[in-house]
């Protein structure tokens, strides 16, 4: 978390970066269906959880989606295929190299 810390400055990335690391569980990462998103009031509209923990065969769905997001994307898109809204050419960067 310290070297998360070092490279970001940002209060509200820091800021679920700490929400992140306050989840209980081993897993590389956290279980997003135990979440409780509402710890977090004032950072769930800014939110999107993507699960390609068990890679990409299925698509890249997106599991929750906050106002804000979906305001960016002009739709609500919660449970859609990520790679198929998404017309951007920094799907490298934003997905596969996280």
């Amino acid at each position: 978390m310290e070297k998360f810390k070092d490279l970001a400055q940002d209060e509200d990335i820091l800021a679920f970066a700490d929400f992140l690391a306050s989840q209980p569980g081993e897993l590389r990462f956290p279980d997003y269906k135990a979440m409780d998103l509402m710890k977090i009031p004032r950072l769930v509209p800014n939110v999107w959880v993507l699960d390609f923990q068990n890679g990409l065969e299925d698509g890249l769905i997106v599991h929750f989606s906050g106002t804000k997001i979906d305001a960016h994307f002009g739709r609500n898109i919660t449970g859609l295929d990520f790679e198929k809204i998404y017309p951007g050419e920094h799907k490298k960067e934003l997905i596969e190299d996280s």
